[in-house]
């Protein structure tokens, strides 16, 4: 068997490309079986059985924090609907000493007490009562609100008329135009008084009208039409 010129040098080559490629491989599949372990505690090669660690330090701490919130909110409800959640008595209880508890030392001891009563209840339920609890005057707050914003707009703007006419059930826009007018002139001489207030009042009414003799109303506040000038 012949042999040509470079013969050597190419088969030095083979013989060493095989043995890295090998040992490359031999790495990769060590990294797999590295990462299966972390992922699945059946894999090939793991010596030790699988832990989870469970939630860490912060998410522990921000867990609490949120229990402790909420057992603030429990702190505000009356007793009588405070047992009405049907909680643990400890947590019941707790709550209602809470409200006997006067020193600041005392009362944060006791919110940490309760905090630590709250990880036996499931929070989520009882949230959600609070949330329930708590949408009727949310939604009062924001009417009030978006009254006040309707009322700024109307005095500042004309244009702004047609658009609440057209949001809003406004009953009788001549007296609402004379009010907005008697309002404007008030508030430029920055003295708000009973024409500011009882253009709030129109709005609110026009916002959520109440009609009907069954409540007495007429869509309109108590004497408005009597109070414009």
């Amino acid at each position: 068997m012949g042999t040509g010129p470079g013969s050597e040098s190419d088969s030095t080559e083979d013989d060493d490309f095989p043995a890295d490629a090998a040992a490359l491989q031999a790495a990769r599949v060590a990294r797999a079986i590295d990462n299966a372990r972390l992922v699945d505690p059946e894999a090939p090669g793991s010596d030790e059985p699988f832990e989870y660690d469970g939630p860490s330090k912060s998410q522990r701490k921000r867990d609490m924090t949120a229990l402790q919130k909420l057992g603030a909110q429990l702190i505000e409800l009356p007793t009588s609907v405070l047992r009405s959640l049907e909680l643990p008595e400890r947590l019941t209880d707790a709550i209602i000493e809470m409200g006997n508890t006067r020193t600041h030392e005392g009362r944060r001891r006791q919110m940490q007490f309760i905090g630590k009563l709250m990880r036996e209840v499931d929070p989520e339920p009882i949230q959600l009562l609070l949330d329930r609890r708590e949408r009727p005057h949310r939604d009062e707050v924001n009417a009030m609100h978006l009254a006040e914003h309707w009322r700024e707009r109307l005095i500042a703007d004309d244009r702004v008329f047609d658009e609440f006419v057209q949001a809003t059930d406004c009953g009788d826009l001549q007296a609402l135009r004379t009010n907005i007018r008697a309002a404007r002139v008030e508030h430029t001489a920055q003295r708000n008084g009973r024409q500011y207030r009882l253009l709030y009042q129109r709005i609110r009414a026009a916002m959520a009208p109440r009609s009907g003799p069954e409540n007495g109303q007429d869509g309109e506040p108590d004497g408005a039409q009597d109070n414009l000038e």
